[in-house]
């Protein structure tokens, strides 16, 4: 049986149709993504009014504490963790915090003036930022390197805050892009959940989740195509900083063994990463871990003794999480940006949600001759339970360190922590097709192109409503 030909044979003059197949096709998706996902950024950056993520006041102050040389957060106090950091700092980090669940409360530039003008070489304060204090510092080096160019430039405060966003964004952006071009399967749904609303938020925002994410994306990509020892040293490192960061999604670590059981690579790889990973933990975290919500019943201590005594009691409290918030934990995933206040559209979730699902569908068209019959089954199933695993270890740390003992449910869970973990789908989807139609490549390229007008569209009507 001969092999389909990549181009479609024309004879004569090309039809418009064929033409504008052509002009979509040259297009790889990973440019297509660069060239709308940089304006959107773009927009977020100046749009979204400072500091109005979730926890993008610490994360900001982490990285202005990082930018000072200063890689270990270390206690405060029994209930606080942080760092010496410039008192202007603090203040610019704190004067927009009333606007947090207060819809009604739009941006003034007035008060951007008040503050844009403070130092980053101001006296230095013991302050605290504990819920990032115990993060490694990888994630934050773009945010922390543009901080440290304003320092040294004499930088005003609001510009190194909007360059350090800028830097973020960037990072994110060209690791992502990186990540689409190398990645062998399931290419479109990749760049599909990097260009969601939340996604891209949390690329143009002062934090380390931005390029955590395009790091996941990354990783997923070098695990569809470990050729080289490079290439595996990276994905190694790769995955011991993200599970370094995110203990819950300490599981991913395990990712080479699936796709290679026999390989001693592989295991090399995951144990490299498994060291790595709580020896950030040992380096980073433990030196500024606190309780936290102590005031209001949490104890990690009494909360784990409840599970290890009950287990089925916290089936329950996981099932019914699930069931009372999972749609809100959905429409987060898709975005619901400032401090989970400010909604899209209606129209602009079934919207996204449609297409997201139709470029999965899409992305099975790659089925060999003989369909399901191709398809390695045991490497899907490890990573499917690796997955799993990992979305269980969200919810059970939070369960742990965030949810009042014996509480009905689980708090501070929040759409956007499982968008990595989505990732992992990529994976599951069989091989690509290197020579893929013209046809193919433009409705995957147009089919991207329409999603990143959607979330564009989406966005702009979302922020321009709630803040402006």
């Amino acid at each position: 049986m001969t092999p389909r030909s990549a181009e479609p044979a024309h004879c004569g003059r090309a039809t418009p149709r064929a033409r504008l197949i052509e002009a979509v096709a040259r297009w790889r998706l990973w440019q297509i993504y660069l060239c709308l996902g940089l304006p959107i950024g773009l927009f977020l950056i100046v749009a979204l009014p400072p500091l109005q993520m979730p926890d993008e006041q610490t994360h900001f102050l982490r990285a202005v504490y990082l930018s000072r040389g200063h890689l270990v957060a270390h206690r405060l106090s029994a209930s606080n963790a942080g760092g010496a950091v410039p008192s202007d700092a603090v203040r610019f980090a704190w004067s927009f915090d009333d606007m947090k669940g207060h819809g009604e409360r739009k941006f003034d530039l007035d008060r951007l003036r008040a503050v844009q003008n403070g130092s980053l070489s101001s006296p230095l304060i013991p302050t605290g930022f504990p819920n990032t204090a115990v993060y490694p510092p990888f994630f934050y080096m773009p945010a922390a390197t543009a901080l440290l160019a304003a320092r040294l430039g004499h930088l005003p405060m609001a510009c190194a805050y909007y360059l350090s966003r800028f830097g973020c964004l960037v990072a994110a952006l060209g690791v992502s892009a990186l990540a689409i071009a190398l990645i062998t399967r399931g290419a479109l749904l990749l760049a599909m959940i990097l260009s969601l609303p939340m996604t891209l938020s949390l690329f143009a925002a002062c934090s380390q989740e931005g390029l955590l994410i395009a790091a996941t994306a990354l990783a997923v990509a070098l695990c569809t195509r470990v050729q080289t020892r490079t290439e595996a040293v990276v994905l190694a490192v790769l995955l011991a900083m993200i599970a370094g960061t995110k203990l819950p999604y300490l599981p991913l670590v395990a990712l080479p063994v699936v796709f290679a059981p026999r390989a001693r690579a592989a295991w090399l790889q995951a144990v490299a990463g498994l060291g790595g990973a709580l020896a950030c933990a040992a380096i980073f975290t433990r030196p500024a871990k606190i309780p936290f919500l102590v005031d209001q019943g949490v104890n990690a201590g009494r909360q784990m003794a409840l599970v290890l005594h009950h287990p089925l009691r916290w089936v329950r409290t996981l099932l019914c999480t699930m069931h009372i918030q999972g749609p809100s934990f959905a429409k987060q995933f898709i975005g619901v940006l400032g401090w989970l206040d400010t909604l899209l559209p209606d129209w602009s979730y079934v919207a996204l949600s449609g297409l997201l699902v139709t470029g999965g569908v899409l992305s099975l068209r790659t089925l060999g001759p003989q369909g399901l019959a191709d398809v390695e089954i045991w490497p899907r199933i490890g990573v499917a339970v690796i997955g799993s695993i990992a979305t269980l270890g969200v919810f059970g740390s939070l369960y742990l360190i965030w949810t009042p003992v014996g509480h009905d449910i689980i708090c501070g869970i929040q759409g956007r922590y499982f968008i990595p973990l989505s990732l992992l789908v990529c994976l599951i989807l069989p091989r690509g097709v290197r020579t893929a139609s013209l046809q193919i490549r433009a409705v995957d390229g147009a089919l991207l192109a329409g999603f990143l007008g959607c979330v564009a569209l989406s966005l702009h009507i979302g922020i321009m409503v709630r803040y402006w």
